[in-house]
């Protein structure tokens, strides 16, 4: 027996009051819950009944209403998690390299660990990562 998929709609839901208010316009209704996940289920609930179909073959694509201030912290918290992602990684590779150095000047992988506060394990692995696929020795 396959599984059909779910018709998706969109719905935009805000807040009213203490209440949560999701619209879905392509059904011109809308439905409401004192949480988010209230709402979203309400809408689901109400357009199963509106199409006459079991809550299942329905799903609810949201899109919060933010205000525009709201929305622009929103947007420099993203990218600020962009800047930290790629900063973690930019300063891995370095630490890969460094435990490279380390370990091709004799020092043992244990001792480059505790130099570089990693554990041995970690050490290891960033010791695998970094021969796969080397970002060079950072110069001295």
């Amino acid at each position: 027996m396959s599984r059909t998929e779910p018709r998706t709609l969109d719905a935009t839901i805000a807040r009213e009051g203490r209440w949560w208010v999701a619209t879905v316009p392509e059904l011109d209704m809308a439905a409401q819950g004192r949480t988010l996940r209230g709402a979203q289920t309400a809408a689901r609930e109400a357009a199963a009944l509106a199409l006459d179909c079991d809550e299942g073959a329905v799903a609810i694509r949201a899109e919060i209403a933010l205000d525009g201030q709201t929305r622009q912290v929103l947007a420099e918290v993203a990218q600020l998690h962009e800047e930290a992602r790629t900063a973690e990684s930019r300063a891995a590779d370095l630490v890969g390299a460094v435990l490279a150095r380390l370990v091709g000047e004799g020092v043992s992988q244990a001792d480059a660990a505790q130099v570089l506060g990693i554990s041995r394990q970690r050490a290891q692995q960033m010791l695998k990562r970094h021969r796969e696929n080397p970002s060079g020795p950072p110069s001295r």
